[in-house]
């Protein structure tokens, strides 16, 4: 057979090697296949190969093979994106990583397939994209706006509340520039705080003199934000996560304050004056009248001691 010239390969090969004839029966399971499916070499030779299958897919996975043998390829993924069911010899069932090829003529053609087990593997798919789902909702419910950028500065997430804050979609702001949500004076400034950023290799930092930018709305108009930048992967990989806050409010309360403030300082400093001035004025009235007073008090005396013998 001409298998026995790759006997050893066969043997000491890392995936499961299973090779069956025209009439579906099994005459090659390597020492990877026993490990995988627990039987026997001994045990499964010569029986059909569908005892390493599910019920509901043998004859499904039957037709396959047929049809592969009638197109005269010598090799193809099985299963749905090369995913099939395996059973093991406990009856538990998990997903195969297969691909099969094709050698000889009828009635002597052997197909062979190679099985890779991804349980594991597909654990960790299933737990990664639990967990893409959980940052993605976490994501779309947060109160701030959340950016990322790839390393040309080219946004490839925003999140409803950038939508909301910009009043623009995240499906026209996808693959566009950041500098889109900023005012044009400001954009070669912003890119270079950037740049400047990412060659520090910090992970974040506020953004802005003093933590306040200036973003620009889907009509136009200008408003301030409270900004941080984080940064994760390298070189072409590198990601730049903005996560924003829309203070125009903050800011406005904060102006009203000042103005108060200084108008309350420009009416004590006016009371200070207005005070003074009238003290100043009470103190020449003051003064005028105490000194007319002694002036006649004075002309009284002398008149009356005029009159005295």
């Amino acid at each position: 057979m001409e298998f026995g010239r790759h006997s050893d390969i066969i043997a000491s090969a890392m995936d499961a090697i299973v090779a069956i004839d025209e009439s579906h029966r099994i005459i090659v399971f390597n020492g990877a296949a026993e490990k995988m499916f627990g039987h026997r070499a001994a045990e499964v030779i010569g029986k059909p190969h569908d005892l390493l299958l599910p019920e509901r897919f043998r004859a499904r996975h039957k037709a396959h093979i047929e049809r592969f043998s009638a197109t005269g390829e010598t090799s193809r993924r099985l299963g749905e994106l090369g995913e099939v069911v395996g059973l093991r010899v406990s009856g538990e069932e998990f997903l195969v990583e297969a691909s099969i090829s094709q050698t000889g003529s009828s009635p002597n053609k052997i197909f062979t397939a190679f099985l890779r087990d991804i349980t594991e593997r597909k654990r960790a798919e299933l737990a990664l994209r639990a967990s893409e789902l959980r940052l993605e909702g976490v994501i779309a419910s947060v109160a701030e706006g959340i950016i990322s950028v790839d390393s040309d500065f080219r946004i490839v997430l925003f999140n409803p509340a950038a939508e909301q804050i910009f009043g623009r979609s995240r499906e026209e702001m996808t693959g566009q520039p950041l500098g889109t949500l900023i005012p044009e004076r400001f954009r070669a400034r912003h890119e270079e705080h950037m740049r400047v950023f990412a060659a520090t290799g910090k992970t974040s930092r506020s953004m802005g003199q003093y933590g306040v930018i200036h973003g620009l709305r889907a009509g136009r108009e200008e408003f301030p934000m409270e900004a941080t930048i984080s940064q994760t992967g390298t070189g072409r990989n590198k990601l730049f996560t903005v996560i924003l806050r829309d203070v125009t409010e903050r800011v406005r309360t904060e102006q009203a304050r000042r103005d108060l403030t200084e108008q309350l300082r420009r009416l004590s400093r006016q009371l200070l004056e207005t005070e003074e001035t009238e003290r100043r004025r009470l103190a020449r009235e003051l003064h005028d009248r105490i000194g007319q007073n002694v002036t006649a008090l004075t002309l009284n005396l002398n008149m009356v001691r005029g009159g005295l013998p």
